[in-house]
């Protein structure tokens, strides 16, 4: 039997989660989140510069402290959309990027 035959499948998949949320700049770790530094926002703000101001774009993330941290750069220019908004709130903030935000951050 080799090494690989021994390897939990279910071990792997929530390797790569943890290493997914590492290269996103966090780890939530038994109910605490550390952050890491990286270079995912400057590199976003550089690539959305490049995009036509009269552009509307929508960022998708995987997770919630993705949407938080984009949001946080793009604040005045965006909208969140994920799971726990309420069908109204999602309603407003669709509304708003519709007609005045140019951001979707959405999970």
């Amino acid at each position: 039997m080799s090494v690989i035959d021994e390897i939990d499948p279910y071990v792997i998949f929530r390797l790569f989660g943890i290493l997914q949320q590492i290269v996103s700049g966090f780890r939530n770790y038994k109910g605490k989140v550390l952050e890491f530094e990286h270079e995912r926002l400057n590199k976003l703000s550089d690539i959305l510069q490049k995009i036509p101001t009269n552009e509307k774009v929508i960022v998708w993330c995987k997770y919630r402290y993705s949407v938080n941290s984009i949001y946080n750069l793009l604040r005045s220019e965006a909208v969140v959309y994920y799971g726990d908004l309420n069908e109204r709130q999602r309603s407003k903030e669709l509304e708003a990027f519709r007609n005045e935000k140019r951001f979707l951050i959405a999970t």
